[in-house]
């Protein structure tokens, strides 16, 4: 697995920004799961725990954990640990998961970033409870007229596919087979606008992360990073009224029989 983002102070900053512009979505994504008692929630693919985070307060389970691969960010993560909230260091592609079976999974963003997105599914079944809900959020496509945003993205989708990974997983998702042990109980899309100044931003603390991908190097110029740098810059520095930039967001909520 290699998640082309980093763990450094810089990612961790961008995925707190991440945590506040996408919140609202995954507020509604959560709020599919209904009300109820729940012991363990699991938040996959957890960063510095701001998704584990939300995902006790909206569903107020007895206990949550995240669970990342990297050891940076679950120690950055620990600082919201509390008796119920805890964090663990795990690849998420790797069962069984070190807390026993849970009655829901999350997951946000992640399926891009690994090597069998579909297939996972199969193996966190099995650490389902019967009856336990796994919720996915993933980006089915991004629109934008802004053409330093739209060529970040065109690089981001073609340094991801080099790797065999995939930006905009989110219709895969929506048309692969379901394991036989999940059933899909909802699938919808979930509009997002962003405001450009902050979609610049993350974009452009994603791009001092990931410029050095040897996929970058060999592809394209260091002269038009630059410029594309630049560009973001100025763009998170000062709204633009004329331009815009919308997230649509795949929502699937499955269930263990």
């Amino acid at each position: 697995m290699s998640y082309a983002f980093g763990d450094s102070e810089l990612a961790s900053a961008r995925l707190e920004m991440v945590a506040r512009v996408f919140e609202p979505a995954t507020r509604a994504l959560l709020r599919e799961a209904g009300p109820g008692a729940r012991q363990l929630g699991v938040d996959l693919g957890c960063g510095p725990g701001y998704t584990t985070a939300l995902l006790s307060k909206v569903l107020n389970c007895r206990r949550t954990v995240g669970l990342d691969l990297s050891a940076e960010f679950i120690q950055r993560a620990g600082r919201l640990a509390s008796d119920r909230a805890g964090f663990f260091v795990h690849d998420v592609n790797l069962v069984p998961f070190p807390v026993g079976p849970a009655d829901l999974l999350f997951c946000r963003l992640l399926l891009t970033h690994l090597p069998d997105p579909v297939q996972v599914f199969e193996r966190w079944a099995t650490q389902l409870v019967p009856g336990g809900l796994l919720l996915v959020e993933e980006v089915e496509s991004i629109a934008t007229n802004s053409p330093a945003l739209e060529r970040y993205l065109e690089i981001l989708d073609q340094m991801l596919q080099s790797q065999s990974n995939q930006l905009y997983i989110g219709s895969e998702l929506e048309s692969s087979p379901v394991p036989g042990s999940l059933a899909k109980q909802k699938s919808r899309i979930h509009e997002l606008p962003v405001f450009p100044t902050h979609a610049a931003a993350m974009f452009s603390m994603n791009l001092r992360t990931w410029r050095d991908h040897p996929f970058v190097r060999e592809h394209v110029e260091e002269r038009e990073l630059e410029r594309l740098e630049r560009d973001l810059d100025a763009l998170r520095s000062q709204a633009h009224p004329s331009v815009g930039i919308v997230w649509r967001l795949r929502h699937l909520v499955y269930q263990r029989a």
